[in-house]
């Protein structure tokens, strides 16, 4: 077995006996594209709010 592959199963071995999941396959949303943009649609270009959220998806530009 190759160096590396055996790094990954170790650090993945040692997530497990932490009791998390080496590969989750759930992600938490805290929020929805659609209504994000509609809260902040009076937001001007290049300003920012003090806000985290989760999103899930693709990330494209509009131009």
């Amino acid at each position: 077995m190759s160096e590396l592959r055996e790094t990954r199963l170790e650090k993945a071995n040692a997530l497990k006996e932490q009791g998390q999941e080496p590969y989750a396959l759930r992600f938490d949303l805290s929020d929805r594209m659609a209504r994000l943009q509609a809260e902040h649609v009076d937001l001007a270009n290049g300003t920012e709010r003090d806000l985290k959220v989760s999103v899930a998806g693709r990330v494209m530009t509009r131009r």
